[in-house]
């Protein structure tokens, strides 16, 4: 009552322990009685945890007067949360009941460094605008994370959408590994506080009195995680020996000399680019090519080219290789094959691929 209503400001200092404070609003209502003047003022705090378990919101002071402390649960991401009955001072914020996460795997027992398929599904019941990528929160000692491909929007029958990212994931240890958690940041639209204000005013009074930015929705964050999952990554094939590691789908190899029917002579160059991609691979994992060494002939190696190419289904990583030759005496010669062996996931077996060897004209 009085004339010091509006000069009140609140002191939030007390929350940023185990709270980030996400957005604070207010509205005011003033009213005459017999010349009395008189404000109530609702100011609504928009909290989000920052720990799991029992914590307390802390009173929170008002110049001279305080609210009262209160004790909440806060449940691990993902857990299924139980709605509580909604009233004109606790409502429901988030409504995550609304919004639906979760992660499908294609592969429960991977070879170490093999690619495995994730597919992050989002039931969206709430408009929900992204703030930034989904994240995995991991980091690249446990998991190698490549995009699949550009993320699919559907119906999903009851008014929302269906949102679709696609992943290929490599894990990098062997044993039970874990998939880790996915966090989703985005805002929505609340109407909840305009509905309620609507339905409450009985006048003109009240009506401009109202917080008109409340009418029109309140953009509200929310954030989302996904269940971590287990899953057996299996280690290197036995007998597959010292060589290079490579769990691949599928690998091909192509050789061609740069000039159509070169002409070798002694102490002039001849280029020579050869190929190889591999299926379900990392470029990180890719192997280096080791050149057999050619008598009486000197080779210059260029750096490679690597890339990954995503498709609907697969990574496929690919290398580029331009080699120059020297001749160093005439005669027939010979360049040695180059072996790039691998272990096939589909057959799980080794296999070998080459070049097969390029003869020097005479």
């Amino acid at each position: 009552n009085g004339s010091d209503a509006g000069a009140m400001q609140l002191d939030l200092g007390g929350l940023q322990t185990d709270f980030a404070v996400y957005s604070t609003s207010s509205s005011v209502r003033s009213s005459f009685v017999n010349g009395v003047g008189s404000q109530q003022r609702q100011w609504k705090i928009g909290l989000m945890p920052k720990k799991t378990g029992m914590l307390t919101i802390p009173e929170i002071k008002i110049g001279a007067h305080k609210s009262q402390a209160l004790q909440i649960n806060v449940l691990p991401a993902g857990s299924a949360v139980k709605q509580q009955p909604t009233s004109q001072i606790q409502q429901s914020v988030n409504n995550t009941s609304q919004v639906e996460v979760g992660l499908q795997i294609d592969n429960t027992s991977p070879y170490v460094q093999q690619e495995l398929n994730a597919v992050l599904i989002i039931n969206d019941n709430k408009g929900i605008e992204f703030t930034a990528e989904p994240q995995f929160m991991t980091n690249a000692d446990e998991w190698v994370v490549k995009t699949l491909r550009q993320p699919t929007v559907e119906a999903n029958g009851k008014g929302g959408r269906l949102i679709k990212f696609y992943y290929a994931m490599f894990p990098q240890k062997s044993g039970m590994q874990q998939i880790p958690a996915m966090q989703i940041e985005g805002v929505y639209t609340s109407y909840d506080d305009a509905n309620q204000q609507i339905a409450g005013f009985s006048g003109l009074s009240d009506f401009f009195n109202m917080n008109m930015g409340n009418l029109f929705g309140v953009k509200k964050p929310i954030r989302l995680m996904t269940k971590p999952q287990d899953v057996n990554v299996l280690p290197i094939a036995a007998g597959y020996g010292n060589d290079w590691w490579l769990p691949a789908g599928a690998v091909g190899v192509a050789q061609r000399w740069v000039d159509d029917n070169p002409v070798f002579k002694v102490g002039e160059t001849v280029a020579r680019e050869i190929a190889f991609a591999a299926e379900g691979v990392a470029d990180t994992q890719l192997p280096e090519i080791i050149l057999p060494t050619v008598k009486n002939v000197k080779q210059y190696p260029e750096n490679p080219q690597i890339e990954a190419i995503a498709d609907n289904n697969h990574i496929t990583s690919q290398m580029k290789m331009r080699i120059v030759y020297i001749p160093q005496v005439g005669g027939k010669q010979t360049i040695p094959e180059i072996r790039i062996p691998w272990f096939n996931v589909n057959r799980r077996r080794e296999v070998q691929r080459r070049h097969f060897p390029l003869p020097f004209a005479r």
